[in-house]
């Protein structure tokens, strides 16, 4: 179990245990609680098939995987209640069926807040809350509290960034030395600021001040949307903040659907949108 606040990395830790673990060469599933409505969050944690859904779903607990299971405090107690059994008893019914199913996933949980104060606010069922005692607990404090840290994850993100975008050493001289260290001013700036969005903050302002071709910056279509609605605004000009998110929307949609190799369900989960709204805001071919 992972405890800490949004952005702190409880996924990427979660992540690390699996890579480490005998179970590293299996898929890595999640459910995100959050994302979901009642009926998908139930198909998801306990499967179903035929007449409560049109098609036979495995439930992710009867898979062989690491399951990350999501704020889990998004589901309704009834919901929790189930999934303590499952996980105390090894086994659970699918949704329509009368035939037993194994547990065989490996759950870990991410958590926002410790299991007790969810528990206080009437967000955890009392079965679950029970059962989270006998998990290995890991609490990520957030980078406000670890301020020698900031420097060096700025470093490592500006490492994989610019990996990622394929950006050469040379690129980065007005953030870097000749040694590739964080130039002086920058770290001073870093260490200033709060990141109330944890590391996740800071990742994405470290990504603000990497150089882009001019190829680079045109795939970024909802950079470029963004940054015409801010001079909009800034110039006193007529705006339409439907038009300008809408295609910052369809830009957003884009991206995680080549992420998924087009697959519109896994995209519609990962953005918490409909189905509908994916194929609403897909481009035709």
């Amino acid at each position: 179990m992972i405890i800490g606040e949004p952005g702190v990395g409880k996924t990427l830790f979660a992540k690390a245990i699996h890579a480490r673990s005998p179970r590293k060469t299996a898929v890595l599933r999640s459910i995100n609680f959050s994302l979901l409505n009642e009926r998908d969050q139930r198909i998801a944690l306990l499967g179903g098939g035929p007449p409560e859904i049109t098609t036979t779903r495995r439930s992710y607990l009867e898979l062989p995987i690491t399951l990350l299971l999501k704020h889990v405090d998004f589901a309704s107690l009834y919901l929790q209640e189930k999934l303590a059994e499952a996980l105390k008893t090894r086994r659970f019914i699918r949704i329509g069926s009368d035939s037993v199913r194994y547990v065989l996933s490996r759950p870990i949980f991410l958590l926002g807040s410790a299991p007790r104060r969810l528990l206080s606010h009437g967000k955890l069922a009392e079965s679950l809350f029970a059962l989270m005692h006998t998990y290995q607990r890991v609490f990520i404090p957030p980078l406000r509290d670890r301020q020698t840290d900031i420097t060096l994850l700025a470093q490592h993100l500006l490492r994989r960034l610019a990996e990622w975008d394929r950006i050469v050493q040379t690129n980065l001289g007005h953030m870097v030395n000749s040694r590739g260290e964080l130039k002086s001013d920058l770290r001073a700036l870093l260490q200033k600021q709060r990141w109330d969005g944890n590391v996740s903050e800071l990742q994405a302002y470290m990504r603000t001040l990497m150089p882009l071709s001019f190829q680079q910056a045109l795939v970024n279509k909802e950079t470029i949307a963004l940054s015409r609605l801010l001079l909009s605004i800034e110039e006193g000009n007529d705006v339409s903040l439907y038009e300008s998110l809408s295609q910052i929307q369809r830009s957003l949609i884009d991206r995680a659907l080549r992420r998924f190799n087009g697959d519109k369900t896994k995209t519609a989960m990962m953005l918490g949108l409909s189905d509908r709204t994916v194929r609403r805001n897909t481009a035709p071919g």
